[in-house]
């Protein structure tokens, strides 16, 4: 038997305002148009019988499962089949119907050759012996399953489906997928060469989202009508609700006819301005996720007496229990070397580069794809002789999830799931580290992108809260940093991972030394540090392959500087050392000219006066002088060297 409360529950997902009118009856506000009276009805018992006064929608619950996009397989039992006339076996008989045939039939009326309008016969568009417009619908095989009279019937399978989904393995992977209200508005745009798909159920009825808008992104283009708004937000909010992405809904220009549409524009202008004035949807929380719109409420001194516990700082200033860390770094920077470093650090208790606190020995998990596991073996050897004494530890804590590089670049969040629920809490209170956030995802997904990676920083605060462990993930710094000081906003995947993460590590390479880095903390929550948004030097050493903490570094910039600019450092250096034969730290520019004259190749000419003002200029932005007055420069602390 099917279960009422099924029933209930599928009408109550998409009806909204639903209040009991007696009997098992209800009503609310019909999904299938825009409607504000309540003009649809349905039974609560185990038929599901429904009926909408105003527009004639009509059925029981399966056939509005299938109009909304669900699965309708829990409601065949034989009082829907009997009561409400749909035969299981009629149908599925007529699914598997190939009407390719007589889409070709209904083509051949339009009167057009293939090579005219290669659009229309690529999609089979045509027209019927009443001559109004046909709309073929296909399966993946590219077989004609359904054919939608524009606005009147369907022949074979009229379940709720997108139209145009047999080509998005076709579409363009660098621009977006358009949703609009209609076929005829989906082949208008679709002629342009642009990514479209349409309801086959109008405004209101959205199809079940399809896993390509992850990797597309989606801009949401109605008509300009109460239901074309109305549907716009349902169906951002139903791809929301389902694949965890935010849509783009555009806006047409106040003024234009109720009713505007993709096809009302002849010369695109609306269309640009519609898609200029777009907006980001601001999601309702999601239906899948219990208790998450219910606010749990508590006195002030309950709260006192609460057994509330703050997270366990792992690593001082680094990493805390059940949250994400981030480390951030360009490319080459070493930043693989650094996280197998700190994994056994974390794993025996020791302090991560000699300096940051680890609390006690915690189980680590190291999903590594990034090398091969050649690379982590070797790099794992040279480790081990700088944990002799500690390696027994480490090997106890310290697992290793071993991977193919086929797997690169495919969702592997769902694996580290999956293989955290069947350890049966063996990492429970420890540590995974994800080796890159980059390799780790689908190849669909741009890091870069904020929208797309929501879902992917979801998926980690789920795994770090589920499974309780702390999360320290490596990603890139963005292209073109590398000259630029060290800035939480050069983190790839931007504000949506930034702002998640509890802590923010960062390093970027010296141009000072092939071995020394430049550091930064540049987040830290749950507790006070000293060096937040602190620049200070981490040494690599390439014979043991591990980093140390060394000092502060008091100018971030010199260490950005390229080789072939680095005379005006030297230059520098040699006039602070000459100040203690000249009794005074200040400089003006017959001072400096006084100083060259001693020095080969610096005769007072045009072009060496042009370059002592370069060298000024130089010398002033990297912070090597001062100017305290006109004409008055004094040299400051010089970092040389590894700085």
């Amino acid at each position: 038997m099917v279960n009422e409360m099924e029933v209930m529950d599928l009408f109550q997902k998409h009806v909204e305002n639903i209040r009991p009118s007696g009997n098992s009856n209800y009503v609310g506000l019909c999904p299938f148009h825009d409607d504000s009276k309540s003009s649809f009805s349905f039974k609560g018992d185990n038929t599901g019988k429904f009926v909408c006064f105003a527009c004639g929608a009509k059925g029981n619950a399966i056939k509005f499962a299938q109009d909304m996009g669900e699965d309708p397989r829990p409601f065949y039992d034989k009082p829907l089949i009997n009561n409400g006339g749909t035969a299981i076996k009629t149908q599925r008989k007529r699914r598997k119907t190939d009407l390719t045939d007589k889409a070709k039939e209904y083509w051949s009326n339009l009167g057009i050759k293939a090579e005219d309008d290669t659009y229309a016969t690529m999609l089979l568009l045509g027209k019927d012996e009443k001559g109004v417009r046909t709309f073929p619908y296909f399966d993946e095989q590219d077989r004609v399953v359904g054919i939608k009279h524009h606005k009147s019937y369907w022949e074979g399978d009229g379940t709720l489906k997108w139209y145009g989904a047999n080509r998005i393995h076709l579409f363009d992977e660098d621009e977006p997928i358009y949703i609009c209200e209609g076929e005829p508005d989906k082949n208008r745009l679709g002629r342009t060469g642009a990514n479209v798909l349409c309801s086959s159920g109008g405004a209101m009825s959205i199809p079940k989202p399809l896993p390509e808008f992850k990797k597309f992104g989606v801009i949401i283009v109605l008509d300009n009508d109460d239901a074309g708004r109305n549907g716009s937000l349902k169906c951002a909010q139903k791809i929301y609700d389902e694949l965890g992405i935010i849509c783009e809904i555009a806006q047409w220009r106040d003024g234009l006819p109720s009713g505007y549409d993709i096809s009302d524009d002849k010369d695109w202008k609306e269309f640009a301005f519609a898609l200029d004035q777009r907006y980001e949807f601001r999601p309702k929380p999601s239906k899948d996720e219990p208790q998450r719109g219910v606010i749990e409420v508590m006195s002030i001194g309950q709260l006192l007496n609460a057994d509330f516990q703050e997270p366990e700082i792992i690593v001082r200033n680094m990493l805390q229990q059940e949250s994400v860390s981030v480390f951030g770094g360009c490319s080459g920077t070493g930043k693989s070397w650094a996280s197998l470093q700190i994994g056994m650090c974390i794993a025996s208790g020791l302090p991560v580069f000699g300096y940051f606190e680890v609390s006690k020995p915690h189980k680590v998990l190291l999903c590594q794809f990034e090398l091969t596991n050649g690379q982590v073996l070797t790099r794992t050897a040279l480790l081990k002789k700088s944990f002799d004494k500690e390696w027994n530890t480490i090997d106890q804590n310290f697992d290793y999830q071993v991977m193919s590089k086929k797997l690169a670049f495919t969702d592997r969040w769902w694996t580290i799931d999956q293989f955290l629920s069947d350890s049966d809490g063996r990492y429970s209170g420890g540590v995974v580290i994800v080796d890159n956030l980059y390799t780790s995802m689908d190849a669909g997904i741009d890091s870069s992108n904020n929208t797309q990676l929501i879902p992917v920083v979801k998926m980690m605060g789920d795994i770090s809260e589920k499974h309780k462990v702390g999360l320290f993930v490596n990603t890139h710094h963005k292209k073109n940093t590398k000259m630029n000081p060290i800035d939480i906003d050069d983190i790839l995947g931007g504000a949506v991972l930034s702002r998640y993460a509890s802590n923010v590590f960062q390093m970027k390479q010296s141009k000072l030394s092939t071995d020394l880095r430049v550091a930064m903390i540049t987040k830290v929550r749950g507790e006070a540090s000293e060096l937040i948004e602190v620049p200070f030097k981490l040494r690599f050493n390439p014979d043991t392959g591990l980093f140390e903490k060394a000092d502060v570094i008091t100018n971030e910039l010199l260490h950005y500087i390229e080789p072939k600019e680095r005379w005006e450092i030297a230059l520098a250096v040699e006039m602070k050392n000459y100040e203690s034969g000249r009794g005074t730290d200040v400089w003006s520019r017959s001072d400096i000219w006084e100083f060259l004259s001693t020095k080969e190749g610096w005769e007072q000419t045009p072009s060496n006066e042009t370059k002592v003002t370069r060298f000024i200029n130089k010398c002033v932005e990297w912070g090597l002088m001062k100017k305290d007055a006109h004409n008055e420069y004094r040299i400051i602390k010089v970092e040389l060297g590894e700085g």
